[in-house]
């Protein structure tokens, strides 16, 4: 397949650390000790992709008008498929209804394990949507039909190695110094949903001097997150103000680098009042051991003089605020749920953002925050062709059915749910890791410049690119064995997930319904069916 290069390029977020798809993590060959590992030349990864057309196949007027529940066509087909499914290696499908939200309640509840039933103690079985999907994704890429079926979120990058597309955007370089680009700000609930932003100045403080200021067992040194600092300081403050001495902006040498900004010291009895900011530790180091930070984050900040006026926030940016800070279930993550609930309290929230100051384009609860790319990925995919966003019918949406902005049209096919055959048992309960899809893994996600070897080139191509594009439908090879599955780690209970499957050889049947279909479109459904 053109453009699909399975050699991929090398190291682009560490692929000793990541686990593409989640199911084969990457393991180096063994090496003696203290010899570096070498680096594999692919990430090794369980799908990959069938790119996406340059040319988009629309319906014409005449078959646009045809395509109706209501208006017989001279050769219009009715009637019912009967289809039986036979599962060659173990299967599931989870269970329907109302779970736990934390990790070890669900790996034991039984309802959440449990293979998917019809209805509450009903036979097992398979949704309709779940054989619908499938077959429907296959015609979509036989007939040359849009890609639009996609979650178009504006996701966010945070690598730091990216000079390109991250840390450019969020620093300055000043006669060999970094500047932040970053401004800091109050956000606050102005009521009706709308969000207002109060703008004011920051500064950087020592962590070790806020640890001899507080002097109650405050280590901000220990990695852990933002809310856990938070919680130590405000057991022995009431809040987060002090006196201080906020010193002018200027540049201060660091063991790894000069830095610009305005230095605060003098906690508790300066000439100045600011509020502390704290943010999450991602590495440990220790005070004991000198120059131990270097290359660690070492320091937290202090805002001052907030304005009196504030900034209202767009509907767009605020959106893209909370889905940059939720979970990939749309649960907000750690951070975002302890400043949500103060926001909703009445509380400011700290933030830092990008833009001007009467016109931020993005936000974030750090100052080296996930940055939202600027393309979507929906505007990735018209990057291949446009006519993936025409609103025109194509050949998958007038068989299947599809809803736009203002209209919808009714699929003239129905998958009805397919019922278990017998009386098979789900199988011994299987705890592994299963990671849902990171699309902001952008050396997979994103079709990437290539070489005859398949390897991509110096510069990565992300959703900041004015000529991204994504890689195209995912798919999953089928494989002649089954991988074991993964057995988590101690440190993984937050990433392990629990299911019973049902064995080899278990059988479902049941119904496809279809009304005024063309013979070719029937013969589309069949195809895919049987590929």
């Amino acid at each position: 397949m053109a453009g699909n290069n399975w050699n991929r390029p090398k190291n682009p977020q560490n692929p000793r650390t990541h686990q593409p798809g989640g199911s084969n993590a990457y393991k180096p060959p063994a090496a003696k000790f203290n010899e570096p590992q070498p680096l594999l030349d692919h990430i090794p990864s369980p799908y990959n992709f069938v790119p996406l057309s340059r040319n988009v196949v629309l319906l014409d007027e005449t078959r646009r008008r045809s395509v109706s529940q209501d208006v017989p066509v001279s050769d219009g087909l009715s009637g019912t498929l009967k289809l039986t499914v036979k599962a060659v290696s173990p299967i599931y499908i989870r269970n329907g209804g109302a779970h736990p939200i934390e990790t070890v309640d669900k790996n034991t509840h039984p309802d959440y394990t449990d293979f998917y039933r019809l209805y509450p103690e009903g036979p097992y079985g398979i949704p309709g949507s779940s054989i619908k999907g499938m077959i429907r994704s296959v015609v979509e890429i036989a007939s040359f039909s849009k890609m639009k079926l996609v979650d178009d979120h504006r996701y966010s990058i945070r690598n730091l190695d990216n000079q390109k597309a991250y840390t450019d955007h969020l620093t300055d370089s000043k006669s060999g110094a970094y500047e932040p680009r970053a401004m800091a700000g109050w956000l606050k609930d102005g009521g009706n949903g709308q969000w207002h932003l109060y703008p004011c100045s920051f500064g950087r403080v020592e962590q070790s001097d806020l640890a001899r200021y507080h002097g109650n067992g405050f280590k901000p040194w220990i990695r852990q997150s933002g809310v856990k600092k938070y919680t130590t300081w405000l057991n022995t403050f009431p809040n987060m103000k002090l006196r201080c001495r906020i010193g002018k902006k200027q540049r201060h040498t660091h063991g790894h680098g000069a830095f610009i900004y305005s230095k605060v010291d003098q906690l508790g009895n300066g000439p100045h009042e600011g509020v502390v900011v704290l943010t999450g530790q991602p590495a440990e180091w220790d005070p004991d051991k000198p120059g131990s930070w270097k290359r660690k984050k070492h320091m937290e900040f202090v805002f001052f003089d907030p304005k009196s006026e504030p900034v209202e926030i767009p509907q767009k940016l605020k959106e893209e605020f909370v889905f940059v800070h939720c979970e990939s279930n749309g649960l907000p993550n750690e951070e975002w749920k302890y400043w949500k609930k103060k926001m909703q309290a009445g509380e400011r929230v700290p933030v830092f953002y990008l833009g001007t100051e009467q016109k931020p384009t993005s936000m974030g609860l750090a100052m080296m925050y996930r940055l939202p790319y600027q393309f979507s990925i929906g505007e990735a995919i018209a990057h291949s062709c446009a006519d993936h966003r025409n609103p025109i019918l194509d050949f998958s949406e007038g068989l299947f059915g599809c809803v736009n902005d203002t209209a919808g049209i009714k699929g003239r096919i129905w998958f009805r749910p397919m019922t278990v055959i017998g009386d098979p048992k789900p199988q011994g309960k299987v705890v592994t890791i299963l990671n849902s899809p990171k699309p902001t893994f952008y050396a997979n996600y994103v079709e990437q410049q290539g070489g005859s070897n398949g390897q991509a080139g110096a510069d990565y191509t992300t959703f900041m690119d004015e000529d991204c594009t994504i890689r195209g439908w995912k798919r999953y090879p089928v494989r002649r064995t089954n991988p074991s599955p993964i057995k988590p780690l101690d440190n993984q209970k937050k990433l392990e997930t629990a299911f019973r499957p049902m064995p080899v050889g278990t059988q479902f049947t049941g119904e496809i319904s279809f009304h005024n279909v063309r013979p070719e479109e029937l013969g589309a459904v069949v195809w895919a069916i049987h590929l």
